[in-house]
Order: structure tokens, then C-alpha cells, then sequence
């Protein structure tokens, strides 16, 4: 399962569309970013991690970076497909002037200043026919930014691959919840790196720590310490999986001063060491 937020920074390494008219066979590669697969027509089988799955119109494939993987048609195949690198950091600084041309849309200007607190996951793969058309619309505008070399053409292209892969995915909308409640959730998932606990979240909003744990239960069923060390070993995994950081300096980054209690609660979470994941890449 890929895991992303709003603060997710994608750089399309990658991007073009595959047409097979006969018969097609790929003997096997691994690539080192993560790879997304959109059918426009036709039928193909891929393989890796020892499943099987079959794609045709209407399905998206993900396949995590260094994952080797086969695919074949039978018959004719076409498909998008996306390589994204992950980064903490996407170095597109652009100057005002630059910039003022992007801003005049008010659908740019509303992505960059967005402040929508919602966590997105895509599973390997992913039905998108009630989507398929406004993600080949978002695929036509990729096709013309993706040429161009200017820095807004680049921002451009980074908002359509980011609404192509929400338009895929499984949306935690946290909008939906009380005020009090979304305004915590946002400062969790902006300072999961800092001290936090629900004497602290009781302090910084000025609400008793009884309110926050009922609200916590009711509208989330779970506890504020669960759902904190649940954010923070999703960022974890994704740092795991998407850098060279060291195990400690991934603890660090993600909130946990011990490396062996970080250790214990992301075994807890995903039945294998922090060392394990990064040794199965």
C-alpha cells in the first residue's frame, strides 16, 4: 500500500503512454521510483511479490519502487504510466514573475495553499472506473506540461499528477469531523516529529484532556497515543521505503528519542523490524 498527505512531494521522473498492438511480453526489471500504471484499452497480466493481477480499462497498478515485476499481453494493451520519486524536499523554487501567470488560476492558487488534512492510500490495485474520465482528462494536461522545461510548467505538472493519484485512491477525508477535532488532527499531522501527548494537545487548545480523548473515541475509535505513533510510523515507512536515512535518524525525524521503543511499535504495526523493511527493498 502507498501512503501520502497533502504535504506529499511528488517528482514525476517519468511519464508517457505504452501501446502493444500484438502480443507482448516483459521479461522482468525493477526500477528505483514508484510505478503507476493506468489502462486505457485492452488487457495485461503483471506479476510480483508473488501475486498476479490483471489490469485491463478502468484499473490502476502500483508497483513500489524496487519491486521486480513481469508483465504480458495477449492481445493489444495501452496505458499511462507514472514513475515518482518521494522527497522530503522538492527543490522547485521559482521566481514572482515566474509565478504570476500560475496564479491567475484560481485552482492553482487554491493547491498551494491548501490546507485540506486528509491522508490518501493506494493499494496495488485499484479500480478507477468511476474516476476513469476526469483521470484521462488530468492525463492530457500531464502530456503537454511534462515537455515544457519552466519551472510553472514543472508546478503544473506536479498538480495533475497529485489529482491523478487522489482521483485513484482511498480518501480519510478529516473534514467531516468537529472543528476542535480537525484542528488537532492538523497540528498532529504537522508536528508528528515534535513532543506530543494529550497533556500537551490539552494545554495548546485549551480544551480538557477528558473532551479530547471522548472525541478521539467516538469519531475515530481510538486513543490520541495510538493515533499519534500511528501517523508517525506512516511517515517511518514511508522514509524507509523512499530514502537512505538511517533507521535512527528516521526515528528521529518522526517524533522518537528511542530507537528500541520505535523499533517495538513498528513491528507492532507492521509484523517485521524497522531493519527488515528497509532490507526487503
Amino acid at each position: 500500500m502507498f501512503t501520502f498527505d497533502v504535504k506529499f512531494n511528488t517528482l514525476p521522473t517519468k511519464f508517457g503512454k505504452f501501446v502493444q498492438k500484438s502480443g507482448w511480453e516483459h521479461n522482468g526489471r525493477k526500477i528505483d521510483s514508484h510505478l503507476f500504471i493506468f489502462v486505457i484499452s485492452g488487457k495485461a497480466v503483471f506479476k510480483f511479490n508473488n501475486e498476479t493481477f490483471t489490469i485491463e480499462k478502468g484499473d490502476m497498478l502500483y508497483i513500489p519502487k524496487n519491486t521486480y515485476y513481469t508483465a504480458a499481453a495477449d492481445n493489444y494493451i495501452e496505458y499511462y504510466f507514472i514513475h515518482i520519486s518521494y522527497t522530503e524536499n522538492m527543490n522547485l523554487t521559482i521566481s514572482d514573475e515566474e509565478a504570476s501567470p500560475a496564479l491567475q488560476y484560481p485552482w492553482f492558487n487554491n493547491f498551494i495553499k491548501q490546507e485540506q488534512y486528509r491522508l490518501y492510500t493506494i493499494d496495488y490495485k485499484n479500480n478507477i472506473s468511476d474516476n476513469f474520465d476526469r483521470i484521462m482528462r488530468h492525463f492530457a494536461k500531464c502530456e503537454e506540461f511534462f515537455s515544457l522545461p519552466d519551472s510553472v510548467s514543472k508546478l503544473f505538472l506536479v498538480y495533475e499528477i497529485y489529482k491523478i493519484l487522489t482521483l485513484s485512491s482511498n480518501d480519510i477525508n478529516y473534514s467531516n469531523y468537529p472543528k476542535a477535532l480537525t484542528d488537532i488532527l492538523h497540528y498532529i499531522n504537522q508536528n508528528y516529529h515534535e513532543p506530543l501527548s494529550l497533556s500537551l494537545l490539552s494545554k495548546k487548545f485549551a480544551f480538557s484532556e477528558s473532551y479530547i480523548a471522548r472525541l478521539f473515541k467516538t469519531q475515530l475509535n481510538t486513543t490520541v497515543s495510538t493515533h499519534i505513533n500511528n501517523i508517525r510510523l506512516e511517515h517511518a515507512s514511508n522514509y524507509i521505503s523512499n530514502t537512505n536515512l538511517s533507521i535512527a535518524e528516521i526515528a528521529e525525524l518522526c517524533g522518537y528519542n528511542d530507537i528500541a521503543y520505535f523499533s517495538r511499535k513498528y513491528k507492532n504495526k507492521y509484523g517485521e523490524s524497522p531493519k527488515s523493511s528497509r532490507n526487503r527493498l
